[in-house]
């Protein structure tokens, strides 16, 4: 995988999902599909905030997740995306909470939904949504989603070491950033047989590609370098790393 190139000032953004969100006319199969890669990938924190608001049961919080998403394609939402305000994390919570407050909608969002097919959301029944006594509904989808993002940076890098044969890298990132009970660098160097500035080399290489990965990840629910930034420094709020 290539790093993510530098967006300098005056360049033009690069089209993203969120972007693509924005369409004119009747031109909709584009959004549409944007808008299932997006919530597809995001729908755990989704399903998070409905069963701490709205559902009983892990199963009903992922049906009602279902509904929302039917809502969303069968109103004019994706005609009426205003690409500029935000990010797509802030979309969803706009429109999630408005779907929750009205029960009629969630009623009639099966059959308002028309043709359209029901997103797949494959949901292993062995993985419980996380819930909570101490966070609203907002706070636990926004720190489901921070951990959904970190996540996908995190095994989007694995995947880039481990083909490129270095699995030590990941594997020392991992013992070092990720793992509980995480070990110093003379632990690491113990383990693995290496000097501790090899260490030291290795948790320097793997941070600069996480970061370039958890760009990339971030950068498709975003649509200007303002949102990309904002959203970069609300994943790392009130973090050391």
């Amino acid at each position: 995988m290539s790093h993510l190139p530098e967006i300098r000032a005056g360049d033009a953004f690069p089209t993203t999902c969120w972007s693509s969100l924005a369409v004119q006319g009747q031109d909709t199969g584009s959004a549409q599909a944007a808008f299932e890669k997006l919530a597809l990938r995001y729908w755990r924190p989704i399903a998070a905030a409905i069963r701490s608001r709205s559902a009983t049961t892990d199963e009903d919080a992922v049906d009602l997740t279902q509904e929302f998403f039917l809502w969303m394609l069968a109103g004019d939402f994706l005609a009426r995306v205003d690409r500029n305000r935000g990010s797509f994390r802030g979309f969803i919570k706009r429109s999630l909470f408005n779907f929750l407050h009205d029960a009629h909608r969630r009623e009639h969002a099966q059959r308002r939904a028309g043709g359209h097919n029901v997103l797949s959301i494959d949901a292993d029944p062995a993985v419980r949504l996380p819930q909570s006594e101490t966070r609203s509904p907002e706070e636990l989808l926004d720190d489901t989603w921070r951990r959904e993002v970190l996540s996908q940076a995190a095994r989007n890098l694995e995947s880039e070491l481990r083909s490129k044969g270095k699995d030590r890298t990941y594997e020392i990132f991992q013992h070092y950033f990720l793992d509980d009970g995480a070990l110093d660098y003379a632990g690491l160097a113990r383990q693995h047989g290496i000097s501790t500035s090899d260490v030291s080399n290795s948790l320097s290489h793997a941070k600069k590609r996480y970061r370039s990965h958890l760009r990339s990840v971030v950068l498709d629910t975003v649509s200007s370098e303002t949102a990309l930034e904002t959203e970069l420094a609300w994943l790392f709020e009130g973090r050391d790393t």
